[in-house]
C-alpha cells in the first residue's frame, strides 16, 4: 500500500511497479500451471517444505532478535 502511495507521486516508481507486476504475474501463472500438474504427494511435499522453511526463518529471526535485545540490556545496565 505504501508503494502505491509513492507511485502516485513519483512516475519512475509507478513504471517500476508496472514492470514488476507483469513479470510477477507471468511467474505466478507458470507456478500455477506447475502446481496444477503436480500429484497430491508432490503438493503435500511442497507445502511441507515451504512450511518448514517459514518455521525455520521465524525461529532464526526470534533468536536473532532475542540475542540483539540481550546485548542492549547488558550495555544499558
Amino acid at each position: 500500500m505504501g508503494l502505491g502511495m509513492i507511485a502516485g507521486e513519483v512516475f519512475h516508481v509507478a513504471l517500476l511497479l508496472d514492470r514488476t507486476e507483469v513479470k510477477l504475474r507471468e511467474a505466478l501463472r507458470h507456478a500455477k500451471a506447475m502446481w496444477d500438474k503436480l500429484a497430491l504427494k508432490g503438493r503435500v511435499l511442497v507445502t511441507l517444505m515451504i512450511s518448514l522453511g517459514v518455521g525455520a526463518s521465524v525461529y532464526g529471526a526470534y533468536h536473532a532478535l532475542r540475542a540483539s535485545l540481550s546485548v542492549l540490556t547488558v550495555f544499558s545496565s
